[in-house]
């Protein structure tokens, strides 16, 4: 029985084929809809949010800039500036809070007057205009190393002085032109001043109704899951997506007060938002398993499946959501867990019975307003890291200054914008080396929208307008998801402003692809050439970091089932885990050409493996709450303590024979088809329902992920 539940002990290979032909089963389409797709990234809707608030700024900002051309009689390249200025001011700012945004914000007035002030002022002597602006390319990388707010001032001091250079005003026009700087400032302020009213209740409503969207989605791709097709990769990518918006659930709890707001206990709802998550997760993978092994959806399980799509469904009728938990709590207690269905029938039920109290949430009462509570800063790099950096960035925007103007005298800054901007947030020479081809890649896709915007479109219009706005929320609100589309919008926003100053035509997008490419090749070769980062410790750092908040979660587990952790504790620590693998697996993708030696180049089945291990240990630490709270849980003997011990301490050596194996790339000693945990499991007794059995089988499944990861070099 307990073999039922070990998902991947019978897997017969660790990542199942991405393609295939598409099959139904139960009738139920399990694809992500193209929406779930673009807004599961977005639980909250913050880049949401964010990307129309800019989007505005920029549009009050063209406006202001319309009016100076209209009665002062000015070139027309103001609207262009106001357009790509207004984007780069929004999108340097990240400050955590709205009051940190809004003071940067208002503090950002000081470098956007005077850096193109001083640009224009130098027009006279252009080396030394050229100089200043590769010391510049340096100064704003190494002022990260004092604080983040700095770092965002230098690099709008770099924008609004290559601002000053892309349109080269005279100077007896400084004045209006720093007035469009100073206008957008403004709109700016006044939309950070529109977002310094937060709504707590609103954004928890949003994040309810998208954790039951995602939980439904991962539900429906389950009964349609065949590990020979892609729904497979569709389950694991909605499992991922119900993972990211309880963790926002968490930040929003980190954020605002939960009893001032909600009138709830913060530790209540976090319990109930986790139950809700693990139910649902756990439920889909054993149905995904269970119809792989039997080829179709138990009839057994349709009615349960019927109630839990209720209770997650957008308007339920409360009578209808009341019924189908009526239903799942007595199938909880009539249900036989001895057979694998009537099991998973039992997950399915659980996972009702958890969404429906967080349908019980009261959102309709006014609370009294609560300040929100600070956020941290996000972690610098290293300060040894940030000087080299800097000498790269000024050495890679001369070298680039030189190249770019071998190509086209006029247009050589683009050449030292692209040098420059793949050092923005990379703290390595493989980081540096990912930004730079997502850069190029996004650039050439621009370019060729670029060649068909130029035939369509003649001289300046209100499409070119319409064109750079929906290019700015494109860059705003896709960009953090993928560099390349951040990129692509951004080369794309400049199509449509030299659609607006007249000159667009074939051979300038070339000029610009050539630029960028150049621009990107002496960034990665400086990275590479001249005081190289290498990515290994980056990527130790990360594995070292999965692997200390696993062992973490692990103590709090066995502590947890001994009666000595209080609950708070263990939920911190699955919330360390999940974020240290989400910074893992960002990580993975940038720095894995560092750790391919020979023919191991698997970083897919390294987050896969993680993955499995992360979640594994998150279902563990829920079944040792549940063994908590169960009124009538016998404790533990002695020998039974004992064999519990020796189990985690049997995972517990599986990842550190894994951390090492990925560190030191030598080969450890294990057998991956072992099955100590299932047999220690065997001796606690107990049945396969009981809290305590399903740790075991939860660690086991841990322990399989790790072995592995041990054995993952070895494998062909």
């Amino acid at each position: 029985m307990a073999g039922t539940l070990l998902l991947g002990k019978v897997v017969a290979k660790v990542l199942p084929p991405r393609s295939g032909p598409v099959r139904q089963t139960g009738g139920v389409q399990s694809r992500l809809s193209l929406w779930h797709r673009v807004v599961g990234t977005d639980p909250a809707r913050t880049r949401l949010t964010n990307a129309v608030a800019v989007t505005v700024a920029v549009l009050l900002s063209v406006l202001a800039a319309w009016l100076i051309v209209r009665f002062r009689m000015h070139d027309s390249g103001l609207l262009s500036v106001s357009v790509l200025a207004a984007l780069q001011v929004s999108t340097s700012i990240k400050e955590p809070t709205p009051r940190g945004r809004l003071l940067t914000t208002a503090l950002s007035v000081i470098p956007l007057v005077a850096a193109p002030a001083i640009a224009i002022s130098l027009d006279r002597w252009r080396y030394v205009e050229i100089a200043l602006f590769i010391l510049l390319a340096g100064a704003v990388t190494w002022a990260r190393r004092i604080s983040a707010r700095m770092g965002e001032l230098g690099m709008i001091a770099f924008l609004a002085y290559f601002f000053a250079l892309f349109l080269r005003p005279p100077l007896d026009e400084l004045g209006y032109f720093l007035l469009v700087f100073v206008c957008l400032w403004a709109a700016a302020v006044l939309v950070r001043l529109a977002l310094l009213r937060e709504h707590p209740v609103r954004q928890f409503a949003v994040l309810l109704d998208e954790l039951r969207a995602t939980s439904r989605l991962v539900i429906t791709g389950a009964v349609g899951a065949d590990p020979h097709t892609a729904r497979a990769s569709a389950l694991t990518t909605g499992i991922g997506r119900v993972d990211d918006v309880a963790r926002a659930i968490g930040g929003w709890q980190v954020h605002f007060s939960t009893e001032a707001i909600l009138g709830l206990d913060a530790e209540d709802l976090a319990n109930q938002v986790f139950d809700a998550r693990i139910d649902v997760e756990h439920a889909a993978l054993e149905i995904a398993n269970l119809i792989r092994r039997e080829g179709r959806l138990p009839a057994r399980l349709t009615a349960p499946l019927d109630d839990l799509t209720t209770v997650l469904s957008r308007h339920p009728d409360p009578a209808a959501t009341a019924a189908a938990a009526a239903r799942a709590d007595q199938l909880l207690a009539d249900a036989d867990d001895t057979d694998p269905v009537e099991l998973t029938a039992i997950l399915i039920a659980r996972a009702t019975l958890a969404h429906q109290r967080l349908r019980a949430v009261d959102l309709s009462h006014r609370r009294r307003v609560v300040t929100p509570a600070e956020k941290p800063s996000p972690p610098r790099p290293a300060p040894e890291h940030i000087g080299r950096l800097a000498v790269q960035a000024m050495l890679a925007a001369g070298l680039a200054a030189l190249v770019g103007e071998s190509i086209d005298a006029s247009r050589w800054y683009w050449a030292v914008m692209a040098a420059f901007l793949i050092f923005v947030g990379s703290t390595t020479r493989t980081t540096v080396l990912h930004r730079a081809w997502h850069r190029v890649a996004g650039t050439l896709g621009a370019v060729a929208v670029g060649f068909v915007v130029g035939v369509a479109l003649s001289g300046p219009s209100l499409w070119h307008i319409a064109l750079a706005l929906v290019s700015v929320f494109g860059a705003l609100y896709f960009g953090p998801v993928r560099q390349w589309l951040g990129a692509f919008f951004s080369t794309l926003l400049l199509v449509a402003v030299y659609g607006l100053l007249g000159i667009l035509h074939p051979h300038l997008l070339t000029v610009r692809v050539e630029e960028t490419a150049a621009g990107a090749a002496v960034g990665v070769a400086c990275a590479f050439l001249v005081f190289s980062i290498s990515p290994r410790p980056a990527l130790a750092a990360a594995i070292n970091g999965y692997f200390d908040a696993l062992a973490a979660l692990l103590t709090q587990i066995e502590q947890t089932v001994t009666g000595t952790v209080d609950p708070p504790a263990l939920l911190a620590a699955t919330d360390h885990l999940d974020a240290a693998h989400a910074r893992f697996t960002a990580d993975i993708g940038m720095l894995y050409p560092a750790y391919t030696p020979g023919r191991w180049s698997r970083a897919g089945e390294l987050r896969y493996l993680t993955g499995v291990g992360a979640r594994a240990a998150d279902h563990a630490a829920q079944a040792a709450l549940h063994r908590m709270r169960e009124p009538a849980a016998p404790a533990l003997t002695v020998d039974q303590q004992a064999s519990f011990h020796e189990a985690v301490a049997h995972v517990s050596a599986g990842a550190a024979a894994a951390r090492t194996a990925l560190l030191e790339h030598t080969r450890v000693d294990v057998d991956p088809e072992e099955t100590t945990v299932l047999d220690l499991s065997e001796q606690l007794g107990g049945s396969p329902r009981s809290a305590i059995t399903q740790t075991m089988l939860m660690l086991s499944r841990v322990n399989w992920a790790m072995l592995r990861l041990a054995t993952l070099r070895e494998q062909r």
